[in-house]
């Protein structure tokens, strides 16, 4: 009696054993997530952005608004050309798809319609070909070289306001746009890098959080463009500061023509911001 009691229970505990496998094997069905991973990843796809704190007007002691580029070529900032996920796709997608609103200026007031993102910026141009109808006559045809963004956008320009909260007592930044540069050429002539338009940083945001960075410590380790934005890990300098005429270091005429001065006057922006606080504090 005693081994049959062992033996249903040997055989009840072999029945749970062999359902929990199965239930910890991938149906078929579900199969396509795996990919070349082993488990399906969903710490970034299913993340939602946390909600800035409400500030009060009457709390801001101080603000400054700054405007700094963001060059992808450096190599703290080598990660936003990412061949698997780079930003510059994210946001022209984005954009394209409406998910993200492209506005005409830093206003945030007037905006381009989705369908429209990436005619504009395609460069047409006019060149004489022969006319089969007319032998030895020539007519004009329009080349529409379209816009390659993944390759043509490496530098971004960010928008931020560094806010003190006298009631809180912090110094924080405070994103309010983003916009991919690109280069003007008209008729063969570099005019300059050039705003393709401005993405509000709230919108923004929505989308980046569920968007995978590389990790070059640990695979396993995934976080977002957000957190990569939010945790200020990028390197960028100043380019304007509040004035009178709101011209950018660039357009300073003792500045110019010296890239040298400009950064240095960015340097000398980003010192006061940090003195201006640090004077806050007795020790």
């Amino acid at each position: 009696m005693k081994q049959l009691r062992y033996l249903v229970l040997v055989m009840f505990l072999g029945m749970a054993f062999i359902a929990v496998a199965q239930d910890g094997e991938v149906p078929a069905e579900e199969e396509e997530f795996i990919g070349d991973f082993t488990y399906e990843r969903l710490s970034i796809r299913e993340r939602k952005p946390v909600p800035y704190p409400s500030q009060r007007e009457a709390d801001v002691m101080y603000a400054r608004r700054i405007v700094r580029i963001l060059d992808t070529k450096e190599k703290q900032n080598l990660i936003c050309r990412w061949p698997k996920n780079p930003l510059s796709v994210i946001i022209f997608e984005a954009a394209e798809k409406g998910d993200v609103t492209a506005y005409k200026n830093d206003s945030l007031m007037n905006f381009y319609r989705p369908d429209t993102v990436i005619d504009m910026l395609s460069q047409k141009e006019v060149i004489q070909v022969p006319d089969m109808m007319y032998p030895g006559e020539f007519k004009d045809s329009v080349v529409v070289n379209k816009f390659n963004y993944e390759e043509d956008v490496v530098r971004y320009e960010i928008i931020e306001d560094w806010i003190f909260d006298k009631q809180r007592g912090v110094f924080y930044p405070r994103m309010i746009s983003v916009s991919p540069l690109y280069k003007l050429i008209v008729d063969g002539q570099d005019l300059g890098e050039l705003p393709a338009f401005y993405c509000d940083w709230d919108e923004l945001r929505g989308v980046l959080i569920n968007e995978e960075i590389f990790n070059r410590h640990n695979d396993a380790a995934k976080f977002s463009y957000y957190d990569w934005f939010e945790l200020r890990l990028f390197s960028s300098y100043i380019t304007k500061e509040p004035n009178v005429f709101d011209l950018k270091f660039s357009e300073y005429t003792e500045l110019k023509e010296n890239p040298l001065a400009q950064l240095l006057e960015g340097e000398r922006v980003k010192d006061e911001l940090f003195n201006w606080e640090h004077d806050l504090w007795q020790y």
